[in-house]
């Protein structure tokens, strides 16, 4: 039994676990199949690049729904960069402060968003070398095309990145700004949280899931990312049905410091991150139609969050 307390080290468990299994499922023109081996690949492709011609600790990535930001968000991570997460959704205003309270001069974006960070940067363009990086190709300057700077990435020599120390010292350097607040977190704070999420709601190993909404809070980063890499899940960016995808995890309702989803008929409340995540099932949904009295709504009651919690510092642990 081992901990993994950092990315870098669930990345090398899901690339020796599930190496040829399929991770994440795409549509460019034609579908498109990408196993654990190229998900990590291009992960450690564009952190060598990052590294090597981006001299940056400060990187902004707005909120998207699509391969690029897995791929973006893990390899700032391996690096110990600042990653600050920017919710499209807030204000011109908002985000200018954001960028200002950070001093950030990179940041990866797609070209539906390209016309509203080219205008909040607009001034500062000739005065400072800023990164502007788009997903997406037919850009000018100043923006760069994320393709082409992974590709670079690609020829950079493995050890580049391995001899970055990995401890396990924990550093919040992980920042979220949506409509709700902007907050900081390690990466033990994800890590831990994934593993308890998935233990409560019985994950099953190298199924497929959803990926049915923009990445811009604690939450979706777990179960959205996280929780995928330990479990071999594969990511679905080509559905548009998906009721009958009996292994998603539906991300239902969402509050500052809770969610509920829907995961094989159950629902589960979420709350706490860290050692203090707190999963309680709800009442199954195809067993209240057939009741005819009222039951309370969680088979798990409060009086036993100490002992979670408890339960919650000894089983975080990997096999």
């Amino acid at each position: 039994m081992r901990k993994i307390l950092t990315v870098k080290k669930l990345l090398d468990f899901a690339y020796n676990k599930y190496k040829i299994k399929n991770a994440i499922r795409i549509k460019k023109g034609s579908i498109k199949n990408i196993n654990y081996f190229n998900y990590i690949f291009d992960v450690y492709s564009l952190a060598r690049v990052i590294k090597s011609k981006i001299n940056d600790k400060n990187i902004a990535i707005i909120s998207e729904n699509r391969y690029e930001f897995l791929v973006t968000y893990l390899a700032n991570v391996i690096l110990k960069n600042k990653i600050i997460i920017i919710d499209i959704n807030l204000s011109k205003n908002a985000i200018t402060k954001i960028i200002k309270k950070y001093d950030i001069n990179t940041v990866f974006f797609s070209e539906k968003n390209k016309e509203k960070i080219l205008e909040i940067y607009n001034p500062n363009i000739k005065k400072k070398k800023l990164n502007l990086i788009n997903f997406d190709s037919n850009n000018k300057n100043p923006i760069v095309e994320y393709e082409k700077l992974i590709n670079i990435g690609r020829y950079i020599e493995n050890n580049s990145i391995d001899n970055i120390p990995d401890t396990d010292e924990e550093i919040k350097n992980i920042v979220i700004a949506n409509l709700s607040e902007t907050k900081e977190y390690s990466q033990e704070d994800l890590l831990t949280s994934a593993y308890i999420i998935g233990k409560n709601l019985k994950i099953k190993k190298k199924k497929e899931i959803l990926a049915d909404d923009t990445i811009n809070s604690f939450y979706k980063i777990v179960i959205k990312i996280i929780v995928p890499l330990l479990y071999g899940l594969n990511i679905q960016y080509t559905l548009e049905d998906y009721q009958n995808l009996k292994n998603n995890i539906e991300i239902q309702e969402k509050e500052k410091n809770k969610i509920t989803v829907k995961y094989r008929s159950n629902k589960y409340l979420i709350e706490n991150i860290n050692i203090y995540t707190y999963v309680m099932k709800v009442e199954n949904e195809l067993q209240r139609s057939k009741q005819k009295k009222e039951t309370p709504n969680f088979i798990l009651i409060k009086s036993n969050r100490k002992e979670k919690i408890k339960d919650n510092k000894k089983s975080v642990m990997y096999n």
